[in-house]
């Protein structure tokens, strides 16, 4: 188990299960924490399988925002588990969250989720590899500025976009002298834009391409593909662990003022799962925005301010079609 938040924070502890199981409550957890009894829930491991049991604690047991009823219910991992205003995220192994300390990565968290990638991405930079980052897009762009923070010199960010269309030749400053230049691909890269790349590899500038994935480069041919992306690194698209600090810090961003209740970070972690990280958060962005412009507001932010907004915009786009 890893424990992402508590009250009204992040935190990041790890909670191995003994082969004896382990009970959790305030007793263990967070003493401050009067949504939970001081024995809530406890955790075994049956076959591999991580089972839940509820000892009746008060204001009852969350798993993936579905309320717990009953004991010994096994729970397929990776899962959020709420209880009181403690969120843990039960994994099947704890290896890769020991000893880790977030850290930030421009807008970015990084734990034990990113870990691996961006140890490969350190080392991209450090051989001055061109780089693909497959993922989340607004991921990639920090990691990628990431990679241009340990190459040195300027950069340049060429944004492809489906809206505007733009060929890559388009969207370059040509007035910079980058040492690294960021493409985020929006739309996949299409014969129009090879002449383009081809005269960037021929110079000393690295690239990294951001991309939700291969797609973005199935109109290239591979001999490019493969001068222009030697590798790959392909971006969790579940990071839990990571996710809570990164939602406090685009909330603060947005609304200094606001306290986050538990039940948003919860929402917003399991909206991922079906939304990715890239709709979540503008979803998430414009929940706050009508949270600050209501007069009435509470000073919690609540799940269902992000579970309202999310079904007004759907009701919208419903009548628009």
């Amino acid at each position: 188990m890893v424990v992402v938040w508590s009250g009204e924070q992040p935190r990041y502890d790890v909670l191995a299960i003994p082969p004896a199981g382990v009970t959790l409550g305030r007793d263990n957890l967070d003493a401050a924490d009067t949504g939970m009894s001081r024995r809530h829930v406890r955790l075994t491991v049956t076959d591999g399988r991580v089972v839940i049991h509820d000892l009746g604690g008060r204001n009852g047991t969350f798993v993936d925002g579905e309320h717990l009823i009953g004991a010994g219910i096994a729970i397929r991992l990776p899962a959020v588990v709420r209880i009181g205003h403690t969120i843990c995220i039960a994994v099947s192994d704890v290896r890769d969250y020991h000893g880790v300390t977030p850290a930030r990565r421009g807008k970015a968290v990084v734990a034990g989720s990113l870990a691996a990638s961006c140890r490969m991405l350190d080392d991209a930079a450090l051989a001055e590899d061109h780089i693909g980052l497959l993922g989340s897009l607004a991921l990639g762009r920090e990691l990628a500025h990431s990679y241009a923070d340990r190459v040195g010199g300027e950069r340049i960010v060429c944004e492809l976009d489906v809206m505007t269309g733009l060929p890559l030749e388009r969207t370059i400053d040509r007035a910079r002298s980058p040492r690294t230049m960021i493409i985020v691909l929006d739309r996949p890269l299409t014969l129009p834009d090879q002449p383009e790349l081809l005269q960037w590899l021929e110079t000393d500038i690295r690239i990294v391409s951001v991309a939700r994935c291969t797609d973005s480069f199935k109109y290239m041919e591979k001999e490019l593909i493969a001068r222009l992306v030697p590798r790959a690194i392909e971006l969790p698209q579940l990071r839990f662990d990571e996710l809570p600090q990164t939602i406090a810090i685009a909330i603060a961003a947005r609304a200094p003022q606001a306290k986050v209740h538990a039940s948003l970070i919860e929402a917003a972690m399991l909206r991922v799962s079906s939304m990715g990280e890239e709709r979540m958060f503008r979803a998430l962005d414009r929940a706050v925005a009508e949270w600050l412009a209501n007069p009435a507001r509470n000073p919690q932010i609540y799940n269902h301010d992000l579970d309202g907004y999310l079904e007004r915009d759907a009701a919208m786009r419903n009548c628009l079609s």
